[in-house]
């Protein structure tokens, strides 16, 4: 699969985590925004760059225990990637295992480690065909 991100991206991510690791979130998520408004308009929603810079986001919101919208995030991020690799081989992309890395995460910070069962969450990226 031909990459699909563009080089833009990468520094308005890069300047997303510098304004994050200075506390000034709204501007992170600003260049977050645009990052994933480039990837929309290069490759569409449902392309591997966008589902990258929705986990980047999502680090963010955890960041701000803005828990809510970190799941949110990620849980795009997940749908996505199972779109893009459904009827494939196991019916995983490369960043599954990060996708539901950071759920489990997620859910484990958060204090609700019930929303998370991988087994589920397996069977659900799995059955997307």
């Amino acid at each position: 699969m031909v990459p699909q991100t563009i080089a833009g991206t990468e520094p308005l991510k890069w300047l997303a985590y510098t304004a994050t690791a200075q506390g000034d979130f709204v501007t992170a998520q600003e260049f977050f925004d645009r990052a994933l408004e480039l990837n929309r308009k290069a490759y569409g929603e449902t392309s591997t760059g966008y589902t990258e810079v929705l986990r980047a986001v999502a680090a963010v919101y955890i960041d701000q225990k803005a828990y809510d919208e970190a799941e949110v995030s990620l849980v795009k991020a997940a749908d996505i990637e199972a779109q893009l690799y459904a009827g494939k081989e196991g019916n995983f992309g490369p960043m599954a295992y990060n996708n539901l890395n950071m759920l489990g995460n997620l859910y484990e910070r958060w204090d609700k480690t019930r929303r998370w069962n991988p087994v589920i969450a397996v069977r659900s990226l799995c059955s997307k065909n």
